[in-house]
């Protein structure tokens, strides 16, 4: 028995009974994955020795994923603000 059904009323019942849709949980997941991923760039970012164009260029890829990951999600939600 869940919670609805342990508060409801003598005379009343379930009518509709709803669950997260896929799409919620997708977002979630991408949210906590683009998160990771820009901690794991600067992580690297900071690792990594810029001591030859070999490490600076790695660096410089590390970094651009790092900022793709963040830029994309704040143009989402900015795109969405604006359309209401």
């Amino acid at each position: 028995m869940g919670y609805v059904e342990q508060i409801l009323g003598d005379s009343e019942q379930v009518v509709h009974q709803t669950h997260r849709h896929a799409i919620v949980l997708l977002q979630q997941t991408i949210g906590w994955f683009l998160a990771f991923v820009i901690f794991l760039g600067v992580g690297l970012a900071t690792l990594v020795p810029a001591d030859n164009d070999q490490g600076t260029s790695i660096r410089f890829l590390i970094g651009l994923s790092a900022l793709i990951s963040v830029v994309v999600p704040l143009y989402l939600i900015i795109s969405a603000w604006v359309r209401g």
